[in-house]
């Protein structure tokens, strides 16, 4: 584990949120957890997935019994750790895993499970042994507390304003950093203004991979204090 100046056990964590599907975040994520390999850190990767109303398909295959009459248990939560959930080849968890991350989860809550949701989450996790805790997806909670916790967000977005999920207005005014994912043919035409926003602003290409200076510049300082808001 690292540890902060007092001495004590610090577990920092890396949040990533994004503007819709198919923006980075995952991309981003994977390059975390190849660096942080590479610099020896021991790395837990969690894929947040909501589940909306109407749309219980992963539930009704991964998770049946989070199901009563054909409908979703209000505020029903499930942790999967199984590796024929994880290790399918397309999704963000084997993305995780192939990445890198020593142990990944996928957690399936009620979108509208809420704080909840990171009260459980954090149950899971006591005991658990890890230098880095890397979290994919807004989620179904926004609020992270826990004493000795260090939380760092990182907001990737690949499109304009017009085009964003709902939650990403939120996100914006709290993100330590945001990512601009610069793809082939850059953002040209995209207009967004980010003055009074919260955190640093930056341009990468994800896909092209990103520079060991600016990833040991993101995931080894710069941490927010313990406990509070994720953002």
């Amino acid at each position: 584990m690292s540890s902060d100046r007092g001495g004590r056990e610090l577990l920092r964590i890396i949040r990533t949120v994004g503007c819709g599907a198919n923006c980075g975040k995952t991309q981003w994520l994977v390059c975390c957890l190849d660096f942080l390999k590479r610099r020896g850190f021991c790395t837990l990767a969690i894929k947040l997935t909501p589940i909306r109303r109407g749309k219980e398909g992963l539930v009704l295959e991964y998770a049946p019994h989070l199901l009563r009459g054909g409908e979703l248990i209000p505020g029903a939560f499930e942790l999967i750790e199984r590796l024929d959930a994880l290790l399918v080849e397309g999704k963000d968890t084997y993305r995780m895993h192939r990445g890198g991350a020593d142990r990944v989860w996928w957690v399936l809550a009620d979108e509208l499970v809420g704080q909840e949701g990171w009260g459980r989450l954090r149950a899971r996790l006591e005991g658990v042994k890890v230098d880095y805790l890397l979290l994919e997806g807004g989620g179904f909670f926004t609020f992270m507390e826990a004493e000795g916790w260090s939380q760092k967000v990182f907001l990737v977005l690949d499109r304009g304003e017009g085009d964003w999920k709902e939650s990403t207005h939120f996100w914006k005014d709290r993100a330590d950093v945001v990512i601009w994912n610069v793809r082939s043919g850059g953002l040209e035409g995209v207009q967004v203004d980010c003055e009074g926003w919260r955190g640093e602003v930056i341009s990468l290409c994800l896909a092209a991979g990103v520079e060991e200076e600016v990833l040991e510049d993101l995931l080894l300082s710069g941490f927010g204090g313990e406990g509070g808001e994720g953002g």
